[in-house]
Order: structure tokens, then C-alpha cells, then sequence
């Protein structure tokens, strides 16, 4: 796509979301059961992406990966709808895109006229996840968003045909916190607090919450007990059983066999889950935080790398060389080194990592296409 046609395509995107605000905000609340909230974030954060869209924002010496099947997801339908969209064809990829079911409408309402306008080469099909075998054979890349559950079977379908598999797989960021036991009592607290925001006052952003919380020995008593403190000053009862409505996450979390788990409302805190449970291991989009404590740099370092499904770490330390000593030991694609990291942004990537090596990337342009060198 010429730098006059995306800068055009973004315009007409940008005008064609505030002029149907109201009729997205429905649909997209309708897909999700977000709140109206959650959903104006959404719209601001795709309506933001493409007002500062420069045309030299794509990166110089690459060129498109070529035929592209994306599979949706539909968490935060209205960001993912337009921005991984937009720079796929930015780059000049075809398209075949599978937008989640529930938000196939939205989908649709974005795209549909501006396909047929701007003669775009991208189609839109509905079909189920074991049907998209015939379409893997005719690309030569797909993007997949959702659960790692559905991300091994199309997982395998891309190997059996030699397809890249580009994965945005259903999970969440760790923390670890690795501070010495002097710290005074004021930052403690404030980290703590952090920490629950992170975790549950997410603006519907699930994939960038805290999941759970790695807290060094020597501090550790300390930080659950400002930990346990704060959860009761803000509503959260200890519970041995929590309410089943919640899903399938509460018989894994009563597998993990947990020392004390907290409840308030829909919001789960777990303390010390069985390291090797499911319910570590597997990712949710349910508000859950668990916290944990390690021994040595070691125990952690392994620990991490044997969890294939999180997104990326949000480090709290003050001793530089054991954060350097970590980023080298793991195999994460995005490290936070400040300790909110609620709102990092669009354009630091979604992280992650997969057993065959990273989905983390600097933009979503290098995602969608291949660097190359030319030799004169």
C-alpha cells in the first residue's frame, strides 16, 4: 500500500469510529460484556493508534510476508479489529481475516464498505477453527490471537505445511519482586497496591494485567501481610470455597491446593498454589492474582522458563545486576522495569513467548513483514 493510500485508509478508519461510536460501543459491549467503561478505553486507544499514524512510522528495508490468515479474538474487539488490521495491509499483505464470532458484526461494520471502496485486498470469512485447514495450505503466514489451547492444533496445521505461525496467545504479565527486607514500610505498601491495581484495574486490557506475583523469601512475610491487609480494607473475604459462577478456574485453583485464597465479588486472590497445578500454568480471563514466594535467583529463573504461556515480566528490584542476570536467564520478549505498568501501550507489543521462540515484536509493521538486505 502506497504511503497516500494508508495515510488515507487511516483517516477514513478514524472518521468511520467516531462517527459510529455509539452503534461500536453496543456491539462491542454486546460481544464482550465489558462495561461501558472498559469499551470507551478501547475505542480511545484504536481512535489514538490512528491519529498519530505516520506513513514513515513503517519501518524502511522490509517488505510483506504476503498472504496472511488472521484469527481474531475478542477481547478488546475494537483495538484489535483496526490495528493489527491496518498495518498488515499498511506493509501490503493480502488478507484473509476470521474475526472471533461474536464479534464478526463489528467486524464487518469497520471493514466491510472500506473493502469494496478502497479495492482492499482482504476477505472476511466464519469459519469454525477445524475448518481452517484448507485456508493454511494458500498463505504463507498466520496470525492467530487466543487461547493456547486452540493455538496448538492451528499451531500443528502451520507446521504440516511449512506456514509461520505468528501467536497472540490468551495470557497475562508476572511480577517479581525482588526488594530487600529494609525497605520501609511506605513503598512496601505502595507496591502492594500496585500490584491489586495491575491485577484487577485493567481497563478490560485482560492480556495486560498481572496474573500473579513472585516475592523473594526475605521480604515475603512482609508483603503478604501488607498484602492480606489491603484485600480486607478493600472487601475481600478469606473464603475455603469460592463461588462456582466464576468457572472453570475455581476447580483448578482447588486442585492447586493453595494456602489461603481470597474472594471479592468476581476478583480472586491465591496464596502459594501448587507451582506445578494448572492453575499457574494455564491462562485465564478471569480477575485472579496469586502470589508466591522463591528461595534462590536460580529456582526462579527455572520456574519462569517453564511457564510457556506468559506475556512478559513487570520487574520491581533494586539490585541491577539480578534484573540484568534475569533478562539474560529467560526467554520473555517484554520486560517492564517500572512498577506500573497498567498502561505500556500500543507500541510496545504484546510480548509473549511460545515454545519455538517469541511472538514479541517492536511494532506491529516488523510483525506483519520480513526484513531483507540487499548486496550491491
Amino acid at each position: 500500500m502506497s504511503p497516500d493510500n494508508s495515510t488515507l485508509l487511516a483517516d477514513e478508519l478514524r472518521n468511520l469510529l467516531e462517527d459510529n461510536a455509539k452503534h461500536l460501543k453496543d456491539l462491542s459491549m454486546k460481544a464482550t460484556e465489558n462495561d461501558l467503561a472498559a469499551t470507551e478505553v478501547d475505542l480511545a486507544r484504536s481512535l489514538d493508534f490512528l491519529q498519530k499514524f505516520n506513513h514513515t512510522d513503517i519501518p524502511k528495508n522490509r517488505k510483506p510476508k504476503g498472504d496472511i490468515l488472521i484469527i481474531l479474538s475478542y477481547n478488546e474487539p475494537l483495538l484489535v479489529s483496526v490495528v493489527p488490521i491496518f498495518c498488515a495491509l499498511a506493509v501490503g499483505n493480502r488478507l484473509v481475516v476470521r474475526p472471533a464470532s461474536r464479534n464478526a458484526d463489528l467486524f464487518r461494520t469497520i471493514w466491510a464498505n472500506l473493502i469494496q471502496k478502497h479495492n482492499l485486498e482482504m476477505s472476511i470469512i466464519d469459519a469454525p477453527y477445524d475448518a481452517v485447514g484448507g485456508v493454511i495450505k494458500s498463505v504463507q503466514a498466520v496470525s492467530f490471537f487466543g487461547s493456547y489451547k486452540n493455538a496448538r492444533a492451528i499451531y500443528k496445521q502451520c507446521a504440516e505445511e511449512f506456514v509461520e505461525f505468528l501467536p497472540e496467545l490468551e495470557s497475562a504479565d508476572v511480577k517479581v519482586c525482588n526488594v530487600e527486607n529494609n525497605i520501609n514500610e511506605t513503598k512496601l505498601h505502595e507496591d502492594v497496591r500496585t500490584t491489586i491495581e495491575n491485577a484487577f484495574d485493567h481497563n478490560g486490557r485482560m492480556c495486560q494485567r498481572l496474573s500473579g506475583i513472585f516475592v523473594n523469601r526475605t521480604i515475603y512475610p512482609r508483603y503478604l501481610s501488607q498484602l492480606v491487609n489491603f484485600l480486607k480494607e478493600n472487601g475481600f473475604k478469606e473464603t475455603s470455597k469460592l463461588d462456582p459462577s466464576l468457572g472453570p478456574i475455581v476447580d483448578d485453583i482447588a486442585v492447586s491446593s493453595p494456602a489461603k485464597m481470597y474472594q471479592h465479588k468476581s476478583q480472586v486472590v491465591v496464596v502459594e498454589p501448587n507451582p506445578d497445578g494448572e492453575f499457574i500454568r494455564n491462562a485465564y480471563f478471569n480477575e485472579s492474582l496469586w502470589i508466591k514466594p522463591y528461595d534462590t535467583a536460580r529456582e526462579l529463573f527455572d520456574e519462569l522458563n517453564s511457564r510457556q504461556f506468559f506475556l512478559g515480566l513487570n520487574i520491581v528490584s533494586d539490585n541491577p545486576k539480578f534484573v540484568d542476570d534475569l533478562i539474560k536467564a529467560t526467554r520473555f520478549s517484554r520486560y517492564t522495569l517500572i512498577p506500573d505498568h497498567s498502561d505500556i501501550g500500543r507500541d510496545y507489543g504484546w510480548g509473549g513467548n511460545w515454545p519455538t521462540g517469541t511472538s514479541g515484536y517492536t511494532s506491529w509493521y516488523e510483525k506483519f513483514s520480513n526484513q531483507y538486505v540487499e548486496i550491491r
